[in-house]
């Protein structure tokens, strides 16, 4: 599970797995000086989960993600980081209406290597 949480002055990013009816300790995966918000979580074909998000930094904002390894995340990937903003849908994936459409919003990560 992911989501993002006012603390401290900043929007982080935080994790937790559930595994049979436990949850893991809360995993924060953030700690930028600007705000990480509106994740968004998909399986690559090898079955691995990876986190997506917009991350605002240096007045700009970007797609950044991180794969899960383990009870851990790897290192943050820069997935998108145009000279205009970066935007991911925060409707996209969501249950509750209105539900808005997802077209130009979906990030491919089975194809990108990690640096």
């Amino acid at each position: 599970m992911f989501w993002w949480a006012g603390r401290q002055g900043n929007w982080d990013l935080y994790a937790r797995c559930l595994a049979g009816d436990k949850w893991s300790k809360e995993i924060r995966l953030t700690d930028s000086d600007g705000p990480d918000v509106f994740p968004g979580a998909a399986t690559d074909e090898a079955g691995r989960v990876w986190v997506a998000w917009q991350a605002f930094r240096d007045g700009n904002s970007d797609i950044l993600a991180r794969r899960q390894d383990g009870d851990d995340f790897g290192d943050p990937i820069v997935v998108a980081d145009g000279r205009a903003d970066d935007f991911r849908n925060p409707h996209c994936g969501n249950p509750s209406p209105p539900r808005k459409p997802c077209q130009n919003s979906t990030i491919s990560l089975a194809n990108r290597s990690r640096p």
